[in-house]
This record gives structure tokens, sequence and C-alpha cells, in this order.
């Protein structure tokens, strides 16, 4: 990848600059220069960044969940804050590097876990990504999530 592409995805060409680091010959660098620890950084910087907008993104899902099952409109403030906190960690190619199915199987994990009956989501991923990532500062479509949890087989329910 060439200095070019950082932008077209950035998690890539962090993890090629990586690798060419690791193949640096001990010789070509100065004294004190490491650049086997200093890849190692900017791969786990990659896997941060990656990592906070996944978690970002479990709980939207886990308070859209909420808000599916419960009615819970107080639940609107915590899918707002956590769209707010993706905003600032995302970077467009995360799309190619985050898997909704794992998330979601998280999302429905935690999901048993916060009343005393589990709730019975649907065993796939009814939103998609285009739903989650932050597109130019737009909200999130609360109704429009909120729907495809419904249709996709969560009753509502009560208390």
């Amino acid at each position: 990848m060439t200095s070019t592409d950082r932008d077209a995805d950035w998690v890539e060409w962090c993890r090629d600059q990586a690798a060419l680091l690791r193949r640096l010959p001990a010789s070509a660098c100065p004294a004190g220069f490491d650049p086997g620890a200093l890849a190692q950084e900017i791969e786990d910087g990659v896997t941060l960044k990656i990592d906070q907008a996944a978690g970002w993104i479990f709980r939207a899902m886990l308070a859209l969940v909420k808000l599916a099952a419960y009615d819970d409109r107080g639940q609107i403030q915590r899918m707002d804050f956590a769209q707010s906190q993706l905003a600032l960690v995302w970077r467009p190619e995360f799309r190619r590097h985050l898997d909704l199915e794992d998330i979601w199987l998280r999302v429905r994990e935690a999901a048993g876990q916060f009343r005393p009956t589990a709730l019975d989501l649907p065993r796939s991923c009814p939103i998609v990504m285009e739903d989650m990532a932050p597109w130019d500062a737009v909200a999130f479509d609360l109704r429009g999530m909120e729907e495809k949890v419904l249709r996709a087989g969560l009753s509502r329910r009560s208390g």
C-alpha cells in the first residue's frame, strides 16, 4: 500500500506500515530505535480504535433492544450518547473490519441479563452497518431501527 492508500483504508495502511517496520534490518535502524515495538504499537492502536467502535455499536444496539422490547424511551438518550461517541472514533473503512453478527451475539447474551425473563431476540442481526455508521453527523433512524428489530421477531413486553 502506498501513502495515498492511507485515506482509502487506514486500517490496512497501518497494518502494512507495521509489516514494513518489522522487515527493517537492525543495521538500518538508528541506535535505540525498535521497529518491532513501534510496529506493535501501531497495530495495537488500530485494534483499539476498532474495538472502541464495536463497543459503542454494542451499547447502541443494546439500548435499541431495550427501547424496542419495553418501549423504554429513556434508551433514546443512551443511543444518542453512543452515537456521539461512535462518531469520535469512526472511520468509514471500519465497516470492512467490524462484524455486526458478532456484536449482535454479544447483545443477545447481554439482553438476557437485564430483565428477569430473557428476551427472545432474532438469531441474525436485523440491523445493517449503514444503520449504525455515522453518516455526515446524521442521527440514528431510531424508529426505522426499532421497526427492524420488531419485524425480525422481537415482541414488545411490559415492565
